[in-house]
């Protein structure tokens, strides 16, 4: 989250509270940007380890703040097992 507060361009892309967004070029209006309902699960079908999958998960979270540090990361069962 630090990098995008400093980031020059953040604005144009994230609101205030890290919500990914975009201007409608036509409308000129807000537009949240949610992602496609999808499982990782279903995405890396040759690696099905439920904690690799939440591990990786917990890492791929569009909002910075959602994820984990990278102290929590290292603290996961699936790095530790």
């Amino acid at each position: 989250m630090n990098m995008l507060l400093k980031g020059q361009e953040t604005d144009k892309y994230f609101t205030k509270e890290f919500d990914l967004y975009q201007i409608n070029k036509e409308t000129n209006q807000v537009e949240y940007i949610i992602p496609e309902e999808t499982s990782l699960e279903d995405q890396l079908q040759v690696f099905s380890d439920p904690l690799f999958i939440d591990f990786v998960s917990n890492l791929l979270q569009i909002n910075p703040k959602s994820r984990p540090t990278a102290s929590q990361a290292l603290q996961h069962p699936w790095l530790l097992s």
